[in-house]
């Protein structure tokens, strides 16, 4: 699948602002199932200064500054990426997950930032519950497990709920989705990274060619390959209990949203600020 995917916000202020500082991860990754094919920024006012560089976990940041004073800041991110489905996930043993090999591969990721998740008595219960034969399975279960058990519900929720208090509420958004998924696979010592990008699905259902969205997030575990095979990370959207495949373009990996929010924006001034943004996403033909 091809995707021309155009990203706009328009941030205004009620006072003018200056040293308008903005970091983006919204660069789509190349990998095995996905290749970024074009991507541009552009920024008006002009910015004084562009950087590109890679964060802690790999993600392409584009850091902007627009110094001087100004009232309205209007960014623009268009890219194309094209996208196929996954291979069938890798069914190896759960001794391998104790190999030094995985462990190491695994890194952060084999660890929750808020180490007391993992022994909530909250979550006690749903981490022996979605325990199965192989790690395959087990992130299979999770994806069900949640998506069965938990009401996706905007606005409960905002980005500073805990896991906790998201299985007390019974309710969320595709965050809180993929932050318990997190919690559950790295209490059974699996590798666990959140992933923040977008889905496809178009209102005209399977067969639409374009659609307004929004940013998404799902996550990919490390599952071990039987024998002398490298473990492969593997990506599962638990909002809507399936493998992120094709209609998923992937952006940016960390151990939770706060490693890969799109944008983090700081100024100086007394001025309040408010922001509209649309995200829309194009099918395209494929080329030859």
């Amino acid at each position: 699948m091809r995707y021309e995917i155009t990203y706009e916000s328009t941030y205004r202020y009620t006072g003018p602002v200056v040293g308008n500082l903005n970091r983006l991860r919204m660069r789509p990754t190349t990998d095995g199932t996905q290749r970024c094919e074009h991507f541009d920024v552009s920024v008006e006012p002009v910015a004084d200064r562009l950087n590109t560089y890679e964060d802690l976990f790999g993600n392409e940041v584009h850091e902007l500054l627009v110094a001087a004073p100004t009232q309205r800041l209007h960014i623009q991110v268009d890219t194309t990426v094209a996208t196929t489905d996954p291979m069938p996930p890798p069914d190896g043993p759960w001794t391998e997950v104790q190999d030094e090999r995985y462990r190491q591969k695994a890194g952060a990721y084999r660890y929750h930032p808020y180490a007391y998740l993992h022994e909530h008595e909250a979550l006690a219960g749903l981490v022996k519950e979605i325990r199965g034969k192989t790690p395959a399975e087990t992130v299979r279960n999770v994806a069900r497990t949640i998506h069965e058990r938990f009401a996706y519900t905007p606005g409960v929720t905002d980005a500073h709920t805990t896991t906790p208090e998201f299985v007390a509420l019974g309710a969320g958004v595709c965050q809180d989705y993929a932050h318990l998924a997190l919690a559950l696979l790295r209490s059974h010592d699996l590798g666990a990274r959140y992933v923040s990008g977008y889905f496809f699905t178009s209102p005209d259902g399977p067969d639409g060619e374009s659609a307004e969205v929004q940013t998404h997030a799902w996550i990919e575990a490390l599952l071990p390959v039987a024998g002398d095979g490298d473990a492969v990370w593997y990506g599962v959207d638990p909002t809507n209990a399936i493998i992120a495949g094709r209609d998923h373009v992937k952006i940016g990996h960390g151990r939770m949203y706060a490693d890969v929010p799109p944008v983090v924006g700081t100024f100086s001034g007394e001025a309040e600020s408010t922001v509209e943004a649309h995200v829309s996403m194009r099918r395209v033909a494929e080329t030859l």
